[in-house]
């Protein structure tokens, strides 16, 4: 028995105690969640390149959120990782092509662009169009966003926590 620890679920208790840390950790990524920040964002193509993101989650990012609204985002929002999984709802400031309530997207890769805070997907940035301006809103390429992070609540493990555990040894 020596060498043993007395509790055969303890590694089961520290995963749990790391998983709770790390999502307070992450909701706390930003000085102010609820302020409203301004920025530009422009967008990938293709959501494929935002699968080998920064973040980790390979091909599964793109079925992560609302249907493949992923972002990349510059370093004082990435943190170093601390806010892969974060969620952000932005809105276009040319009221006369976007809708008034924007979109969401979810961090899944750093974006090193100095042009944008934001690169997101292209379901996401023709999101924020009203109806039959998608593809002029992409002919622009880069918008003026209004932005603040989005509260993801929502019952289960958070985005956070799922990369943690697929890479639990």
């Amino acid at each position: 028995m020596a060498g043993r620890h007395p509790h055969p679920h303890h590694h089961l208790l520290v995963g749990a105690v790391l998983i709770f840390t790390i999502a307070g950790v992450s909701s706390s990524v930003s000085g102010c969640d609820s302020c409203v920040h301004q920025t530009k964002v422009s967008y990938f193509s293709n959501a494929s390149a935002l699968l080998s993101g920064a973040c980790g989650y390979g091909s599964m990012a793109v079925g992560l959120y609302d249907g493949g609204r992923i972002a990349a985002a510059a370093p004082a929002i990435f943190k170093d990782g601390a806010g892969c999984g974060a969620c952000y709802q932005m809105s276009c400031k040319d009221t006369s092509m976007c809708k008034k309530e924007g979109t969401t997207v979810m961090v899944t890769d750093l974006n090193t662009n100095n042009q944008t805070h934001f690169v997101i997907s292209s379901r996401a940035f023709m999101a924020m169009a009203k109806q039959g301006n998608e593809r002029n809103l992409l002919k622009l390429g880069i918008l003026e966003v209004d932005y603040k992070r989005y509260s993801t609540l929502h019952n289960g493990p958070s985005f956070e926590s799922m990369k943690i555990l697929f890479s639990w040894p």
